[in-house]
């Protein structure tokens, strides 16, 4: 019998379990019995293969996002020192059987940024959070999507805009990181630059600089070291005010309050 392909079908979700994050070291884990649930997984670090029973097989790396479907049977074999995930467990209410399948989204870092809100989420026993718990996993649901719908672009275009990319990963701690600056690093004009790197990335590219702020910023919180002031500043925001309006935009809460019900989900592993 043939599976469903969950980029090709209306799925809708029926419950909502939980995310948490996760690791695993160096070793083979053999085929367990059918898995209990959808799972979607984001790579944080490392590789692993997935051979399933039905002889199907790939590698997932860092930055994939991995859907695991409800009864499927696989082994594992983590060919790293740390294989680190979010894990978002769940069910689709279609009862046909599903394709588990891999993903490498157009933007990693929107990806991460929505499994650590659900991973690290404060309340989850009222409707509203219920809610915005729901919101966020069809929001993955759509990168997942978008990546299987990646628009072909030509092979010059396409290096040009990831090389700005990879500088933006590079450099984004840097106030003078602009727009603009990226377009005349690779001779197109900013309006063409922009155009191209939407159409690879799915957003603008001021909007991609500041995700990958953002990004950091979410890691950075959990050393208890650093201030605000601090991460604010090595994570390219030109002032803590600025950052708290950008992240309270983003993440629906200030910096501060974030960083408060990180402390009440350390047990999280």
């Amino acid at each position: 019998m043939a599976k469903l392909d969950i980029t090709k079908n209306k799925m809708l979700i029926s419950e909502y379990i939980e995310t948490r994050k996760g690791f695993c070291v160096r070793r083979c884990i053999p085929f367990q019995r059918p898995r209990p649930s959808d799972g979607f997984i984001f790579i944080l670090e490392g590789t692993c293969h997935y051979t399933f029973d039905d002889g199907t097989k790939f590698r997932v790396k860092k930055n994939d996002i991995l859907y695991l479907a409800h009864n499927a049977v696989y082994q594992m074999d983590i060919d790293c020192d740390r294989y680190e995930f979010y894990v978002i467990n769940f069910f689709f209410s279609n009862s046909e059987l599903r394709q588990s399948a891999f993903y490498t989204p157009l933007l990693p870092s929107s990806a991460e940024q929505l499994f650590s809100r659900l991973c690290f989420a404060r309340d989850t026993g009222s409707p509203a959070a219920f809610a915005r718990d729901m919101t966020l996993i069809y929001k993955i649901m759509g990168l997942v999507t978008e990546s299987a719908e990646r628009v072909y672009m030509g092979g010059e275009a396409r290096a040009k805009v990831e090389r700005c990319a990879d500088f933006i990963h590079l450099n984004f701690s840097e106030n003078s990181l602009s727009v603009s600056a990226l377009a005349k690093s690779i001779s197109l004009s900013e309006v063409h630059f922009r155009k191209l790197f939407s159409r690879r990335f799915g957003i603008s590219p001021a909007h991609y600089i500041i995700q990958t702020r953002i990004n950091h910023a979410l890691k950075l919180m959990e050393l208890d070291e650093m201030t605000l002031d601090e991460i604010a500043e090595r994570s390219g925001f030109a002032s803590r005010p600025y950052f708290n309006k950008v992240f309270k935009r983003f993440l629906g809460e200030t910096p501060a309050v974030y960083r408060r019900s990180l402390s009440k989900h350390s047990d999280v592993t």
